[in-house]
């Protein structure tokens, strides 16, 4: 008896994406989970939670609690960074 990794057998021990790219293709499309955000700011997805909360960035709370960021306000945001650095 083999035990496989991961719970989808045709990808066995594959890393998980953490940054879900077909979440944008979904009718709410102008939101973003904090790790589509990070991917895009290029941080890690606790600063973009750590930025909400200090009211750097806006963040839109599902009924679970779950931060989704506003996909326009990010690349905005992103775009700023890099013309500073």
């Amino acid at each position: 008896m083999t035990i496989q990794g991961g719970l989808n057998d045709d990808e066995p021990d594959q890393p998980r994406d953490y940054a879900r790219t077909d979440t944008l293709n979904t009718p709410d499309a102008g939101w973003l989970l904090p790790a589509e955000a990070a991917v895009i700011l290029k941080v890690h997805p606790r600063t973009v939670a750590r930025w909400a909360r200090a009211g750097k960035i806006s963040v839109q709370r599902t009924f679970g609690g779950h931060g989704r960021y506003d996909e326009p306000e990010i690349r905005a945001l992103a775009d700023a960074l890099r013309a500073v650095a």
